[in-house]
């Protein structure tokens, strides 16, 4: 399994956990987004 598959699995968990009721289905971000949050979190792009 790659990277990518693993962390969609891994957001996907979470936020069917976590996902409030009242949240409007549109403001859930996309695999690419949460992808794309994930690798921030986990290694910073430097800003220089």
């Amino acid at each position: 399994m790659n990277i990518d598959s693993w962390l969609n699995q891994l957001l996907n968990a979470f936020t069917e956990q976590q996902k409030p009721a009242w949240m409007p289905q549109c403001l859930w971000l996309s695999p690419q987004q949460k992808i794309a949050i994930i690798r921030e979190l986990i290694c910073p792009v430097s800003k220089k």
